[in-house]
Formats: C-alpha cells, sequence, structure tokens
C-alpha cells in the first residue's frame, strides 16, 4: 500500500507535464491537440480497466491470523488507502489509550 501512495507522487508531476504538452500542442493545431486528449483519454481508461480489478480484489482480501489487532490494522490501512495520505500511519491501538490515560 505505501508503494500505491509513492507511486501517486510521479503520477502527479506527469500529470504536469501532460498539461504543459497539451498547451503546447494547441499552439500548434488544434486538430492535433484534440488527438493528443483522445489519447489521454483512451489511456485513462485502460489503465482503469486493467489496476481497477486488481485493486478491488486488494482491498477485499481477508486477513487470515490468531491476532484480531493483524486484521484491524489492515482494515485501517485499507481506509487510509482510499483517502490522500503520504505515509501510512499504523493505528494506535487500545493499550496504547489506557497507558496514556492512567500514566498523564
Amino acid at each position: 500500500m505505501q508503494t500505491n501512495l509513492f507511486l501517486g507522487i510521479p503520477i502527479l508531476c506527469n500529470t504536469v507535464i501532460l498539461v504543459a504538452a497539451l498547451l503546447w500542442t494547441t499552439r500548434i493545431s488544434d486538430g492535433l491537440s484534440v488527438l493528443y486528449i483522445a489519447m489521454l483519454v483512451a489511456g485513462q481508461v485502460v489503465m482503469w480497466k486493467i489496476c481497477r480489478p486488481i485493486e478491488q480484489r486488494f482491498k477485499a482480501m481477508t486477513v487470515e491470523s490468531d491476532d484480531p489487532d493483524i486484521a484491524t490494522e489492515f482494515k485501517h490501512y485499507v481506509q487510509m488507502w482510499s483517502g490522500f495520505h503520504l505515509f501510512l500511519k499504523p493505528p494506535k491501538r487500545a493499550d496504547s489509550y489506557q497507558k496514556e490515560s492512567s500514566g498523564k
């Protein structure tokens, strides 16, 4: 999951380059810019069709472990994955809440 989040950085940088290229093509030719936009849309659809089922299968995985904290931690990471985060933070555990409340 962390790798997936880090791969979002080059994708965002690539977006800036693609927008600059689109602006450049509109100065050259309207027909070329329409072709460029059509290629980008088609590429996005193809990538979505390829990657989305893999992501859904990964998110639907079940955790088989004797430790229930592992399943809770996996659910926490999947929930964080759906939003914008650069680093995944482990969930706070119930025993740390007890230490904080009793120690202070």
